[in-house]
């Protein structure tokens, strides 16, 4: 019961790096991998096991990480959610799941919650906390009706009568305490402090305040109900899955890149902050090696972009003079070290640094290395490909059963599609399936190298009017404007206006968009 579904579905808490998996049963698995706990129904007829079960349904609530698994039962649903919150310190602190489990059928029913430890390890129950080696990993309203113990499975039973709710935590990271600084080390803790929190946000609650994280930034309308949820919910995950203990640029360059793309500068200089008094004396800015100081040389540059963030490069200027001698002296023919070189010299003038940029671009033109990997001609189809094979909650397994690297490739295409900066200026809406002609389409602040776009299309019988406006980083520079999806022959080099464009012939998927720059969009 508690092996882990192909892919599931990740929650947490912003500003922690803390998180669980909800697989496709409704059984939640905390990031330390000690234990799992997992749930059951006993009805009139016999107990219910969500794992065994064909009428299993998962969905997110409000397009948050607030997960919802409802299993049939003979008279109705019951409702199991799974979302995580912050105990104050009366309740012990830390992160931690709260599991809802609502009777939505006729009649009353048991439940139980059922706590698998790893080989090796012991659950047993105190009153109202079930330890796992001592450690807390469940925490009980009110004592259980029912313990049993088993050789691999210790379960509490409650009874759950008809319409009634019943909630249990888990301590997301039983041993230790709630990280307060980006890189700080994790202290030990004793679970004795830790109890079922007097004071649960509500399912309605968490969402609303995923929605107020998530109202900045680029954010799209478009008429297609499926990627609108995707869209709205892979920008959640964005935040909740870029930070980690150790930061490896090398993974992490694709999810600053999906940040940064979707407006969401201020957690990726919060990343890159700390590294000023962090360099090693062999020049390595962020990494021991060439590739992975390549790789944050060539997010930070592509950070500086998108927002001339000057404060930040100026802050960082010597430490990125020395990791682009560091990658020029050690790297090899990998494509990150190429990106790097080439980032490095905008950043440097940037900070004012002039000699060092000059220096940096003999580099960069010296080095013979190959191109990396683009976002590819029609990134549309490689989104709606990827939306084909997500989980019902919009989530994609890889190395871990929520990949982020596939959420920060999803989110990259599809910016990709509506957004794309091209040689001398921006494309809009690359691609448009003819399923959406006639229909509205809206992108607002959407983040890119000329300075922040919005848009909109209405449609006039065949013909669709688009309104846009550029808030230029540099008012006096030239940008052009083209919209290939739909008119392949309009393009502008005003900031804002208005138009009436011809009503599109092509079949989708047929309109070319060429990559854009070297320095731009490659890498994903």
């Amino acid at each position: 019961m508690s092996t882990v579904h192909v892919a599931g579905t990740a929650v947490g808490n912003l500003g922690s790096t803390r998180t669980a998996i909800v697989d496709r049963a409704g059984l939640v698995h905390p990031g330390h991998g000690a234990f799992t706990v997992d749930w059951s129904v006993g009805a009139e007829d016999r107990w219910h096991d969500p794992v065994q079960s064909a009428n299993v349904r998962q969905e997110l609530i409000g397009d948050a990480p607030v997960v919802e698994t409802r299993m049939r039962v003979p008279g109705g649903d019951i409702i199991h959610r799974a979302y995580a919150m912050v105990a104050t310190a009366a309740d012990g602190g830390g992160d931690m799941v709260i599991v809802e489990l609502e009777n939505d059928s006729a009649v009353p029913v048991a439940v139980s919650f059922g706590v698998r430890a790893d080989s090796g390890t012991a659950a047993t129950v105190d009153a109202t906390t079930v330890l796992v080696d001592g450690s807390a990993a469940l925490l009980l309203p009110r004592e259980p009706n029912e313990v049993a113990d088993g050789d691999e499975r210790t379960t509490v039973t409650f009874p759950l009568p008809h319409s009634a709710t019943i909630q249990v935590a888990i301590p997301i990271e039983p041993r230790a305490p709630r990280r307060t600084g980006l890189f700080r080390s994790a202290r030990a803790k004793s679970p004795i402090d830790q109890s079922f929190p007097a004071a649960v946000p509500t399912t309605e609650q968490v969402v609303g305040g995923w929605r107020s994280q998530t109202d900045r930034g680029m954010r799209l309308v478009v008429p297609d109900e499926r990627l609108q949820s995707a869209v709205d919910a892979n920008r959640r995950f964005l935040l909740l899955l870029h930070r980690t203990d150790d930061v490896d640029f090398r993974a992490a360059a694709h999810r600053l890149a999906a940040l940064d793309r979707f407006g969401f500068h201020r957690e990726v200089g919060e990343v890159f902050l700390p590294f000023a008094t962090d360099q090693a004396k062999d020049g390595s800015l962020f990494a021991k090696d060439a590739e992975g100081n390549a790789a944050a040389l060539w997010a930070l540059a592509h950070h500086w972009d998108l927002t001339r963030n000057v404060e930040l490069v100026e802050h960082l200027a010597t430490s990125i003079a020395g990791a682009a001698e560091q990658v020029a002296r050690r790297g090899g023919g990998d494509p990150w070290s190429l990106a790097g070189l080439r980032g490095a010299p905008r950043l440097l003038r940037a900070a004012g640094e002039d000699d060092a940029a000059a220096q940096a671009t003999k580099l960069a033109s010296a080095a013979a290395l190959d191109d990396g990997v683009s976002l590819g001609e029609n990134p549309f189809v490689d989104a709606d490909e990827m939306l084909g094979t997500a989980s019902t909650t919009w989530t994609w397994a890889g190395d871990d059963p929520h990949d982020a690297a596939a959420v920060a490739r999803f989110c990259s295409l599809v910016r990709a599609s509506v957004v794309r900066e091209v040689d001398g200026g921006v494309a809009l809406l690359s691609t448009v399936p003819r399923r959406w002609f006639g229909q509205g389409i809206e992108v607002h602040d959407a983040p890119t190298r000329h300075g922040t776009l919005s848009f909109g299309v209405r449609w006039h019988g065949e013909r669709p009017a688009l309104l846009w406006e550029l808030e230029p980083h540099d008012p006096d520079a030239a940008v052009t404007l083209t919209c290939p999806g739909i008119d392949p022959a309009w393009s502008t080099d005003e900031a804002r206006g208005e138009t009436l464009l011809e009503a599109p012939e092509e079949p989708p998927g047929t309109v070319a968009v060429a990559p854009g720059p070297e320095q731009g969009d490659s890498f994903g």
